[in-house]
């Protein structure tokens, strides 16, 4: 929030893993951790995980691919369209979601 503060119209994005277990065992895998620093940070986490919805967008990181995908997408919308959120979802509708309910979700 600092960044929001020093920069009002800065594009934040919250990096979210795709299940708590997943977070874990991504802490748990820095060898160089003790006990006690894997604690801290998962304590860390869970009190970063509560301001997630400050962002302006948050992005589930379950692979590299998809994520650079979808933070492509996120840019490409800033910066083509005022209604940066509206962009992202046309984007992320027409390259993620294969399915007849795509017509239905852009008609809301």
């Amino acid at each position: 929030m600092k960044v929001r503060a020093m920069c009002p119209d800065a594009t934040l994005i919250f990096l979210l893993p795709p299940t708590w277990a997943e977070l874990e065992e991504r802490i748990k895998s820095h060898d160089s951790l003790s006990e006690k620093d894997v604690e801290d940070r998962l304590y860390a986490a869970q009190e970063e995980i509560m301001c997630a919805e400050q962002y302006d967008y948050i992005l589930i990181n379950d692979t590299v691919e998809k994520t650079v995908r979808r933070l492509g997408q996120i840019i490409h919308g800033n910066r083509y369209s005022s209604n940066s959120m509206k962009a992202f979802m046309e984007s992320y509708l027409e390259s993620e979601i294969q399915s007849d309910m795509v017509d239905v979700i852009r008609s809301l």
